[in-house]
C-alpha cells in the first residue's frame, strides 16, 4: 500500500502498480484465451446439459457479432438482454462486445413498465429475451416490446419464436436464438465485413450497461468500458488466487457485476471454468453443482449460503463437499457465525469480502485470502491494484486515518458516465485539484492505519433536523444502553417546520416482563428523557413505534424509491399515516456491494437493514411472499438487528481450561503445556482466558507454577500488549492478590459456595467467612485498578447438604454483585442441573433484582445436561458462559464422569445456532485435540473429536513447543546414488547425486528398486519418504551424451522402460505409506517418482514440468500416476503445454499436502508428518490405500466388492491390528502405532 506524500497519516490510499493494466479489448481477450486454453471446458450449465470450450465460445460469439451486424446494428448501439443465467447470455455479451455494441444487462425482477423503460432510455436495437425465468413467466414484458418504435428485432431465447410473435402480433420482427445465430453461417462469408468491426473497438469503449438504483425517478444507467469490467474481473480472479484448474459455482445472476464480472470475467480471464447451476437462484442445484462438477470456489450473497447451509442440514449425509477452497460473498455484510459454517460445513478457508458500486466495475475493495476471519468479517478489505481511495469531510477535505467521511475512489474502474445524462455524471464524479477523478460514493466510512477500509452508513442516511446533522446510530447505541430496550431503529420523519425530527421503532428487552423493577411500561418520555441526557434534546425522538408499526413506512429499493411496489402496498393496507423512511442500522450500509439480486421484492432487494419487526409486517403484507421465503430473508436480516447485551446475537466464552481445566489432572502437566495451551486458546479468537490460581501449592499441585506461568514472557507478552484480551485469575486471598498484583494482573476473580458443606470441604470456612474474603480481595483489588469477576458454587445441588435453595444462591450473587464484581458466574459444580432448574433459577434472580447482563452461565456435564442447560440460560438471556477446552476437568465427585462443558461443543452448538461466539471453532477444535495428547486422555468434546476426525487439520502454533519435533535419523546405507537413513519405523531414501539434478540414471533406478523392496518386506518399518539433495529433486531421466539407455532405442531403451515401470510400480503398490518430499523443481521420471508416493510434501519454489513433447517424446512411464493424482484436464494441459506447473498449484488441486518456503522447512513438515502418522496404524494405512486403488481401478465391479470384502475380514480377523485398536479405544487410550510395532518385533525376536 503506498502512502500520501509527504507521509501525512491521512485517509489516502494506493493500490499497487503491479501487475500491470491489460489495455485490451475483449474481443482480444477472447482471442487469446482461445489459443491458450483450446479446448479446455470455460463454461458448464447444468440445467441446460451445456458444455462450451473456450474454443467454442470464441466461435459462437463471433456468429452472434456477425449475425448481429446482419440486423444493421453498428458500433455504439445498443444489445439488450434479460434472461436468466444460460450459455446465451455469454454468447450475446461477447458477441456485442466483439463489434462494439454495448450490451443492456436487464433486471429479471423488472415489472413489465420498469423494464420497457430501460428498454427504451438505453436505445436496445436488438432485445434476448427469455419466455420464462424459474417459474415466471415474462408474457407482460414481450407484450411491452411491442410499443418501442426503435426496436428491430427481439431474438427468443426458447426454442421457437411463435409464442413471442403471437404476442407482440407482427409489430416488431422476431426469431427463435438457434435460427439467429444459424443466420451468421451464410452472411459475410469472407469475414471482412466483421474483422472491420471488430478492430474498430477500443479498450476505452462501452462494454457494458448496468442501471443502478437511483434515490428518485428511474434509475441512471453505468457505462462501463473494457478496461473498466476486464480489469476489475481480472483482480478479483487474482485475489481468489484463480488457476486453469478452477471451477467457479456461479449462482449470482448476470445482470449484476457480481455475476458478469467477479463471477464469468474473473473465471474467463484466468482459464478457469465457470458454471451456472441453475436460471434463478436455486439453493439444491447449487449444491448438485458444487458436488457433480468438483467445485473449487463458491460466489454467492449471505441469503444464497444460508439456503444452501439449510438444504445441507435438511439433507444430512447428501453432499459431501470437500473441493471448495476459495469463495466470493457481497451482496451484505457476511456476519461471523455464517462464515464459520460456510467453514465448518462446505469446507471452505478462505471467503472473500467485496465492496464497490456498479459505478466501479463493481469491486474497489477486497479482502486477501490471506487476512485473519476478523478482517474477513469487520473490513472491506484493501484497494484493488491501480485503484485509490480516500476519505473526505463535508468541505472536501481528506481526513486523518480513523476518521468518519465519505469514501472516494479513483482509478481504472471508475465507469465512463452515465449513459445520456451528463448533470448526474458530474454530481457524482469530480475532479480534485491535481485533475485526479474520483467517484464519490454517498458511503460513510473510514480507513485504518493498516490502510483497511471500514464502512459505517450512508451519507443521506443523516437526519437534517433544522440545519442540523443528525447521525442515527449514536442515537441508537444511546437507546441501546437502557437496560429496558432490545432493539432500535432511528429514521428521519418528514416535518413541516424542522424538515425532518427524529422517530424510532424500538422492541423491548424480553427480560423485561419478568423484572419486577421494569414491570411498568417505558413511557415515551422516560426514552426522549433518556436520549436527552446525553445527546441533548434536538437528537430525542420526537415520535416512538414500540413492538409494533402503525404508520406506513417508506422503503428503499434497489429499483427506486416512489415506484415501489412495497410502498404502494403498505399505503393501500394502513390508509393515509405520516410517511417513514426507514433507515439501516449500522452494520448493513447501502453499497456494502450488490443487493440487486433475482428474489422476491422484499428479499434481497432491501437497501435497508429493517430490523425484524418491519420485516415482518412487510412479509405479512407484500401478496405471494412464501413462508419459505420468510424463513430464508428473516435469518438473513437477523444477523443486522442491533440489540442489547441481554438479546444479542452474539455470547462470550469464558475459557477456563488452564485453571480449571487443568488442577485436577493428577499427573504434573509441564509449564511450557501450559504456556503452549494459553498460546493457541488465544489464537483461536477466544479473549476471555483463565490463567491460573494463586493458590498453595499443598492444596493445589497442579497450579504450584502459578507464579512461573504469570512471570513467563509470553503470558507478559499477553497481559502488556494484547489490550483486547481479560486475562483473569482465581484469587483465593489478599496474598495471592498481593502476588498477582506484582505480575501485572488486570483482573481477578472471587469465589464463594452456596452452601455451607461445600464451603467447609473445599475452602475450609464457612460461607460468610468465604464472603468476608472474597470481599476483602475484591475490595483491595479494585482500589488498585484490577477488574474483579464472582464465581458461586453448588448453585442446584451441594454433595454433603443436598439440593440449594434459590435464596441461597440468591445471597452469594447479592454479596459478589455488592462487592463490586462486574459479573457472577452460576457454577453447578455437580452437573445435576436440568434446563427447568437453571430457567427457576434464573427467573427467580431476575425477580429479586439481579440484572441479566450481570449473569453467567458455569454448567458441569455430569449428566449430560450441560449443553441443554447452557441453551436455556441463552433463552433467559444469559449472554456469557464458562467452557474449558475438551471438557478439561472433571467431576471430583463423580470420578471418570465429564466435568466442564467442552468450548467446542459450546461454540459449535451457538455458531449453528446463528450465534456469534467470535472464535474460529476448527483452530479449537485442533486445540483441544493437541491437549488431550499432551495429557495422554481422551478428548472429553464430542464435537471436538468429530471434527477433529473430519478434518484433520495439522496442529498449529507460534511458539517453540508447537514446531513440529525434531527426528532423530541414522545413516544406515550409502551407495553411489543413494544415501538411506532410519528413525524409528521411518525410512528416508535420499537421491544423491545432485551434480546432474538427481538424474535417474539404470544404477540409480536399480539402487531405488532394491532399496524398496527390502523396505517393504522389512515388517519393521512403517513409513518411507524419498527426497533429495541439492537444487534439483529430480530431472528425470538421464539424457547427456553419454547416456546409454536414453534415445538410442532397441533393448537399451526398452530395459530403461522395464527398470523405471518396475520402480514406479513397486512404489505405488509399496503396503508401507510412502512420502515424497520434494526439495526443488522436478521433471519427467521425477514427477513419476513423486506421484507414485502416497502424500507429496514440497517447497513452494518447486516446479513440475513434463517437457517431453518439445523432445518429441511423451511421458509415457508416468502418465498414469500424474494424470490419476492432477486429474486428466489438467495433466493434458500440462502435457501439451510443457509449462512449469507450480506447487501451490498443485496443492489447490490436493495433489501436493503441504508447501514449505525452504528446504530447512520441509525437512521439518516431513518430520512433523511422520509424527502425526503415528496414531495410524499400518495395517490400516495399508488397508486404506488398497480401498482407494479399488475404487480408481475397479470402480463398480466385482474386482472391488471381492476387495472390499476380503479387506473387511482381515480387519475383523482376532489378534488383528484392528482387534487391539478397538480394544484400546474402549478403554479410552490413545495407540502410538510406532511404539506397538517395535513391541510386536521384540516379541517376535
Amino acid at each position: 500500500m503506498v502512502s500520501p506524500p509527504g507521509g501525512a497519516n491521512l485517509s489516502l490510499v494506493q493500490g499497487p502498480s503491479d501487475p500491470p493494466l491489460w489495455t485490451k479489448t475483449l474481443s482480444e481477450v477472447i482471442a487469446e484465451q482461445a489459443k491458450q486454453h483450446g479446448d479446455k471446458e470455460a463454461l458448464v450449465v447444468p440445467w441446460q446439459s451445456t458444455r462450451l470450450t473456450y474454443r467454442q465460445l470464441a466461435e459462437r460469439s463471433k456468429l452472434v457479432a456477425k449475425a448481429l451486424l446482419d440486423t444493421g446494428l453498428r458500433h455504439g448501439q445498443c444489445v439488450g438482454i434479460i434472461a436468466g443465467n444460460c450459455y446465451q447470455y455469454i454468447e450475446v455479451f461477447l458477441g456485442g462486445a466483439r463489434i462494439g455494441c454495448p450490451v443492456v444487462v436487464l433486471n429479471t425482477t423488472y415489472s413489465p413498465e420498469e423494464f420497457r423503460a430501460a428498454v427504451t432510455r438505453s436505445s436496445c436495437k436488438v432485445i434476448f429475451i427469455a419466455s420464462t425465468i424459474g417459474s415466471r413467466k415474462l408474457d407482460a414484458h414481450i407484450e411491452t416490446l411491442a410499443t418501442i418504435p426503435e426496436l428491430n428485432r427481439i431474438v427468443s431465447l426458447a426454442d421457437s419464436d411463435a409464442h413471442v410473435k403471437n404476442l407482440v402480433k407482427g409489430k416488431v420482427e422476431t426469431q427463435s436464438y438457434s435460427t439467429f445465430v444459424s443466420s451468421a453461417h451464410s452472411v459475410f462469408l469472407n469475414d471482412s465485413f466483421f474483422r472491420r468491426a471488430e478492430k474498430a473497438v477500443k479498450p476505452e469503449d462501452v462494454l457494458n450497461l448496468q442501471f443502478t438504483s437511483g434515490s428518485t425517478g428511474l434509475p441512471k444507467a453505468a457505462m462501463l468500458t473494457h478496461i473498466n469490467l476486464i480489469n476489475d474481473g481480472r483482480f478479483v480472479g487474482q485475489a481468489m488466487r484463480l488457476t486453469p484448474a478452477d471451477v467457479i459455482i456461479c449462482p449470482p445472476p448476470l445482470f449484476h457485476c457480481f455475476g458478469l464480472v467477479m463471477g464469468f470475467l474473473a473465471s474467463f480471464t484466468h482459464g478457469s471454468t465457470i458454471v451456472f447451476p441453475s436460471d434463478h437462484f436455486n439453493a439444491t442445484q447449487t449444491l448438485d453443482a458444487v458436488v457433480q462438477e468438483k467445485g473449487t470456489a463458491l460466489l454467492g450473497v449471505p441469503t444464497m449460503f444460508l439456503a444452501e447451509l439449510e438444504v445441507m442440514d435438511t439433507n444430512p449425509g447428501k453432499y459431501v463437499i470437500n473441493t471448495l477452497r476459495t469463495g466470493l460473498a457481497a451482496g451484505s455484510p457476511v456476519p461471523a457465525p455464517l462464515m464459520h459454517q460456510l467453514r465448518e460445513k462446505m469446507n471452505v478457508r478462505g471467503m472473500l469480502i467485496a465492496y464497490g458500486m456498479t459505478e466501479t466495475s463493481p469491486v474497489t475493495f477486497i479482502t486477501s485470502l490471506d487476512d485473519t476471519l476478523e478482517k474477513m468479517t469487520t473490513t472491506l478489505g484493501r484497494v484493488l491494484p491501480h485503484t485509490g481511495a480516500k476519505i473526505i469531510d463535508k468541505q472536501g477535505n481528506i481526513v486523518p486515518r480513523g476518521q468518519r467521511g465519505e469514501i472516494c475512489t479513483s482509478g481504472f474502474a471508475l465507469q465512463k458516465g452515465y449513459w445520456k445524462d451528463e448533470e448526474r455524471t458530474r454530481e457524482a464524479m469530480r475532479r480534485d485539484e491535481n485533475g485526479t477523478l474520483w467517484m464519490h460514493t454517498g458511503d460513510e466510512g473510514y480507513i485504518d492505519e493498516e490502510g483497511y477500509g471500514h464502512i459505517t452508513g450512508r451519507i443521506k442516511d443523516l437526519i437534517i433536523r433544522g440545519g442540523e446533522n443528525i447521525p442515527p446510530t449514536e442515537i441508537e447505541e444511546r437507546l441501546l444502553a437502557h437496560p429496558a430496550i432490545g432493539e432500535a431503529c432511528v429514521v428521519g420523519l418528514e416535518n413541516e417546520r424542522y424538515g425532518e425530527v427524529v422517530g424510532c421503532f424500538l422492541r423491548m428487552a424480553s427480560n423485561n416482563n419478568n423484572n419486577a423493577s421494569q414491570k411498568k411500561r417505558l413511557s415515551d418520555d422516560e426514552v426522549r428523557a433518556w436520549v436527552t441526557q446525553t445527546l441533548g434534546k434536538i437528537k430525542a425522538p420526537q415520535q416512538l413505534k414500540k413492538n409494533s408499526s402503525t404508520s406506513a413506512v417508506y422503503i428503499s429499493t434497489p429499483y427506486g424509491r416512489t415506484t415501489s411496489a412495497v410502498n404502494v402496498h403498505f399505503r393501500k393496507s394502513l390508509g393515509p399515516q405520516p410517511v417513514l423512511r426507514v433507515r439501516r442500522a449500522r452494520g448493513s450500509p447501502d453499497r456494502t456491494a450488490f443487493r440487486k439480486l433475482p428474489l422476491p421484492r422484499l428479499g434481497f432487494g432491501l437497501r435497508s437493514a429493517i430490523w425484524l419487526m418491519a420485516t415482518e409486517c412487510v412479509l405479512s403484507i407484500l401478496p405471494g411472499t412464501t413462508s419459505a421465503w420468510r424463513a430464508l430473508i428473516k435469518p438473513v436480516l437477523a444477523c443486522h438487528l442491533r440489540h442489547s447485551s441481554t438479546t444479542s446475537m452474539s455470547v462470550r466464552i469464558v475459557e477456563v481450561g488452564p485453571r480449571d481445566g487443568l488442577q485436577n489432572i493428577r499427573n504434573n502437566v509441564p509449564t511450557p503445556v501450559k504456556l503452549e495451551l494459553i498460546n493457541r486458546l488465544e489464537q483461536t479468537g477466544l479473549r476471555i482466558i483463565e490463567l491460573t490460581s494463586v493458590v498453595s501449592p499443598k492444596a493445589i499441585p497442579q497450579l504450584a507454577d502459578c507464579q512461573t506461568v504469570l512471570s513467563s514472557t509470553p503470558v507478559q507478552k499477553l497481559l502488556t500488549e494484547k489490550t483486547h484480551l481479560r486475562l483473569p485469575v482465581l484469587i483465593p486471598n489478599t496474598k495471592g492478590l498481593d502476588i498477582a498484583l506484582k505480575y501485572g494482573v488486570k483482573e481477578a476473580a472471587v469465589f464463594i459456595s452456596a452452601t455451607e458443606g461445600f464451603s467447609k470441604a473445599n475452602i475450609n470456612c464457612t460461607v460468610q467467612q468465604g464472603i468476608d474474603r472474597a470481599r476483602a480481595v475484591a475490595t483491595k483489588a479494585r482500589s488498585a485498578g484490577v477488574v474483579v469477576r464472582g464465581y458461586v458454587s453448588c448453585i442446584f445441588a451441594d454433595p454433603y447438604d443436598g439440593p440449594t435453595p434459590p435464596s441461597a444462591v440468591y445471597r452469594c450473587v447479592k454479596e459478589l454483585l455488592d462487592m463490586g464484581c462486574y459479573e457472577v458466574s452460576l457454577g453447578d459444580t455437580l452437573g445435576v442441573g436440568t434446563p427447568y432448574q437453571v430457567r427457576a433459577l434464573i427467573e427467580y434472580l431476575v425477580r429479586n433484582g439481579v440484572p441479566l447482563n450481570q449473569l453467567a452461565g458455569h454448567f458441569h456435564d455430569t449428566y449430560g445436561q450441560a449443553l441443554a442447560n447452557a441453551w436455556e440460560a441463552y433463552n433467559c438471556g444469559i449472554r456469557t458462559f464458562d467452557s474449558s477446552v475438551a471438557g478439561l476437568g472433571g467431576c471430583p465427585f463423580a470420578p471418570g464422569a465429564k466435568g466442564n462443558v467442552a468450548s467446542e461443543d459450546l461454540v459449535y452448538m451457538f455458531q449453528n445456532a446463528g450465534i456469534d461466539t467470535g472464535v474460529d471453532l476448527l483452530k479449537l477444535v485442533e486445540t483441544g485435540h493437541w491437549i488431550s495428547q499432551q495429557l495422554g486422555k481422551a478428548n472429553d468434546s464430542r464435537a471436538g473429536t468429530a471434527l477433529a476426525t473430519k478434518h484433520c487439520r495439522p496442529s498449529r502454533g507460534n511458539s517453540e513447543s508447537a514446531k513440529p519435533p525434531k527426528l532423530e535419523w541414522t545413516l544406515e546405507r550409502e551407495t553411489e546414488n543413494l544415501l538411506i537413513y532410519r528413525s524409528g519405523v521411518n525410512l528416508k531414501m535420499v537421491l544423491n547425486r545432485p551434480k546432474n539434478g538427481n538424474a535417474l540414471t539404470m544404477p540409480m533406478i536399480s539402487q531405488l528398486i532394491e532399496a524398496f523392496k527390502t523396505a517393504s518386506a522389512d515388517p519393521s518399518i512403517s513409513r518411507i519418504a524419498i527426497t533429495a539433495n541439492g537444487k534439483f529433486f529430480c530431472t528425470g531421466m538421464d539424457l547427456a551424451k553419454n547416456s546409454t539407455s536414453v534415445g538410442q532405442g532397441g533393448s537399451s531403451s526398452s530395459a530403461m522402460f522395464e527398470r523405471l515401470t518396475t520402480l514406479l510400480e513397486l512404489i505405488d503398490n509399496s503396503p508401507k505409506v510412502t512420502i515424497a518430499a520434494i526439495s526443488g523443481p522436478t521433471f519427467g521420471g521425477g514427477i513419476g517418482l513423486a506421484f507414485a508416493c502416497d502424500i507429496r510434501i514440497s517447497v513452494k519454489t518447486a516446479a513440475f514440468t513434463l517437457s517431453e513433447v518439445k523432445l518429441g517424446l511423451c511421458p509415457a512411464t508416468i502418465s498414469k500416476y500424474v494424470a490419476r493424482e492432477w486429474g486428466t484436464a489438467f495433466t493434458r494441459e500440462a502435457m501439451l503445454s510443457a509449462r512449469p506447473v507450480g506447487a501451490n498449484e498443485l496443492k489447490a488441486l490436493g495433489a501436493i499436502a503441504e508447501v514449505a518456503d525452504n528446504v530447512d522447512g520441509l525437512l521439518s513438515q516431513l518430520d512433523g508428518l511422520l509424527t502425526r502418522l503415528r496414531s495410524s496404524s499400518p495395517a490400516g494405512s495399508r488397508m486404506a490405500k488398497e480401498l482407494v486403488r479399488l475404487s480408481w481401478a475397479h470402480a463398480g465391479g466385482e474386482t472391488q466388492a471381492r476387495g472390499i470384502q476380503a479387506l473387511f475380514e482381515e480387519m475383523m480377523r482376532p489378534g488383528s491390528e484392528g482387534a487391539y485398536g478397538v480394544q484400546q479405544f474402549q478403554q479410552r487410550r490413545p495407540v502410538d502405532w510406532d511404539a506397538y510395532i517395535r513391541e510386536t518385533q521384540k516379541a517376535k525376536l
